[in-house]
C-alpha cells in the first residue's frame, strides 16, 4: 500500500524518537523501568532493523495515519511496547 509522504516522514519521526526512547528507558536505575533491558545498544540499530520488518513498518505506518487524522491525540500515537512482561524492549 502506498503512503503519503507525510505520513511516511511523521511515522519516520516517531519512530526514531520511540526507539530513542526505549534505549533510555532500558538504562534507568530507578523507578518502573529498573532492570528493563533492550537488546539494542543504540537508537539507529534498532531503528534500522525494525524498518526491515515489513509487517511491523506497515502497522506502524497505519497507526501513524490514525494518529494524524485524529489531530496528533496522544492516545492515538503508535509506540513501541515491551516484548515481555518483565518489561524488556
Amino acid at each position: 500500500m502506498k503512503r503519503s509522504k507525510e505520513v511516511k516522514l511523521v511515522g519516520d519521526k516517531l519512530l526514531n524518537k520511540s526507539c530513542e526512547k526505549a534505549i533510555e528507558r532500558s538504562k534507568s536505575q530507578t523507578g518502573n523501568y529498573k532492570n528493563v533491558k533492550c537488546s539494542f545498544k543504540s537508537a539507529k540499530k534498532f531503528r534500522e532493523s525494525l524498518k526491515k520488518d515489513e509487517k511491523f513498518m506497515y502497522m506502524w505506518y497505519d497507526y501513524t495515519k490514525t494518529y494524524l487524522e485524529n489531530g496528533k491525540e496522544l492516545a492515538y500515537r503508535p509506540v513501541i511496547d515491551r516484548i515481555n512482561e518483565k518489561g524488556n524492549y
